[in-house]
């Protein structure tokens, strides 16, 4: 059969005769320690991959023949990793690259300050995850066509505010004389502003 990374596979051993049975085996061409048989059929679990063939067995009495083969192969644990950190305004959005290990498709399962989201589907490594809740992304859970296993990294989204501008000063100047106005702005500059002088328009000035 085929098994993940690390889990393991179930091969079947049918004996006849009178237990214990002493059973010779090889793994792609290369003799293993014998097992040994107290009932049969006996369950033998393994993580080893390849190709796995009787050479031998043996009960308490006399030495038998052995028939039959069986292959394992083993898949390696698919990846999801997230990455990323974007501030945008509030209507707008952002992409925070998932990279994926393994054989796809594959279902991603993400969250958002803990709040899982629901899963998604991709076809194609690396992938553009739209973002446009602010929070911290984290991958959950990633699953191939073979396995299963968890998410690394985090993505940070940021809500920035939005920028304002305020006009103040002015007064009354003689001719020639110079007035001042000050705009006092917020948020993160440069900033790019217009302004208007009896509804005509100037700008933009950055």
């Amino acid at each position: 059969g085929a098994v993940c990374d690390g889990q393991s596979a179930n091969l079947l051993l049918e004996l006849t005769g009178e237990g214990p049975w002493t059973v010779g085996y090889e793994i792609n061409g290369e003799l293993q320690a014998p097992l040994e048989v107290n009932a049969s059929p006996y369950n033998y679990p393994t993580v080893v991959p390849g190709d796995y063939s009787l050479v031998s067995v043996a009960d308490q009495h006399c030495i038998g023949t052995v028939e039959g083969a069986a292959s394992v192969t083993e898949y390696p644990l698919p990846t999801a990793n997230i990455s990323g950190n974007a501030v945008i305004c509030p209507t707008e959005s952002a992409a925070f690259e998932v990279n994926l290990t393994g054989s796809g498709p594959w279902t991603v399962v993400y969250s958002i300050d803990g709040d899982e989201q629901s899963p998604i589907e991709i076809d194609s490594t690396p992938f553009e995850l739209e973002a446009d809740i602010e929070g911290t992304y984290e991958i959950e859970s990633v699953q191939d066509i073979y396995c299963g296993n968890f998410g690394t990294g985090t993505a940070e989204l940021e809500y920035a505010p939005y920028p304002t501008a305020t006009l103040t000063g002015g007064g009354t100047f003689c001719p020639d004389d110079m007035g001042n106005v000050a705009i006092l702005f917020t948020g993160d500059g440069p900033w790019t502003f217009q302004y208007a002088i009896d509804n005509e328009v100037f700008g933009p000035i950055t």
